[in-house]
């Protein structure tokens, strides 16, 4: 069984960073790293404000075939920024930030990588037909549920983590993100500068991957 299929009880839309982001309940063993009480991957949400941690934690490495067959693993992209984006073809803020993205990675091409990393269940030919309806130019891998478990839990979608050129998981962000907002935060981390105040929708990550509460 297809580890989403386990989301169960629908669905509603709430207003997040001017977006709409989709929330699930999850019932029983989701996968997804915990459940919405917090508890998994990450000890706390995160938080906003305030000064960097001196140690942020490491992007815990995957690696997912992309849908033109080759492979994608986080770690062969150590050097540049990467946006890990939590999304699915299906979900309305999803497809409102994806042409940001896009003219994004076009921009900062060379100093900064999108990465999509698909929860559809419907397969790998509807997430190519939206790639190729939206000119995706940024590599889209379709997940098996361990690339969630790592970062989860993921009870939002679109959720994404800004990973600087160190490896390391500098910034969450759960809804919707535009290129205004997004922009400088990498240029920032592009030239190597430590991040001021941080507001929504981005979250400071403050525990390591792996820790329990």
């Amino acid at each position: 069984m297809n580890i989403f299929s386990k989301w169960h009880v629908g669905a509603f839309l709430v207003g997040i960073g001017g977006g709409l982001a989709l929330i699930f309940f999850l019932g029983g063993e989701t996968g997804l790293g915990g459940s919405l009480d917090g508890t998994g991957v990450f000890g706390t949400l995160g938080r906003t404000g305030g000064k960097e941690p001196p140690d942020p934690p490491k992007a815990p490495d995957f690696a997912l075939e992309r849908l033109n067959g080759e492979t994608f693993r986080l770690s062969e992209h150590r050097g540049t920024v990467v946006v890990i984006n939590f999304w699915a073809t299906w979900c309305p803020p999803c497809r409102k930030e994806v042409p940001d993205f896009v003219d994004l990675q076009k921009s900062m091409t060379g100093e900064v990588l999108f990465v999509g990393v698909s929860l559809d269940e419907g397969g790998a030919e509807k997430v190519r037909d939206f790639t190729e309806k939206f000119g995706v130019n940024y590599p889209v891998v379709i997940d098996d549920g361990t690339v969630a478990k790592k970062y989860g839990p993921i009870p939002v979608i679109p959720t994404s983590f800004v990973v600087d050129p160190k490896g390391r998981v500098r910034l969450r962000s759960v809804g919707l993100l535009t290129k205004e907002t997004l922009r400088p935060v990498l240029r920032a981390l592009v030239r190597g500068e430590t991040l001021g105040t941080v507001a929504p929708p981005f979250q400071r990550v403050g525990d390591r991957f792996g820790a329990k509460r």
